[in-house]
């Protein structure tokens, strides 16, 4: 899958998983994780918004799991995140 049809078939509001990059938020619906080496400069500039998943670099299937941890905990009201202005 092409990573420009993954963002136009997404749940909005997307983002894509990127090292260094502000935490998830309770308002992300969808986080798109990149294959080992991380998302291209191109890539990236597709990016509607861009989080960060850890302190450290994962590797992809690691990224994914963590992405849908954070995300069913926040839909479940387990945790609350920083809102984007906090982040």
């Amino acid at each position: 899958m092409t990573i420009e049809h993954a963002l136009a078939t997404a749940p909005a509001p997307s983002a894509m998983a990127e090292p260094g990059s502000p935490a998830v938020t309770p308002s992300t619906a969808t986080i798109l994780v990149g294959p080992e080496g991380g998302f291209s400069d191109e890539e990236l500039g597709l990016a509607p918004d861009l989080v960060g998943l850890a302190d450290s670099i994962l590797r992809t299937e690691t990224a994914a799991v963590a992405a849908g941890v954070l995300l069913s905990a926040f839909r479940s009201g387990m945790i609350a995140g920083p809102s984007r202005t906090e982040a």
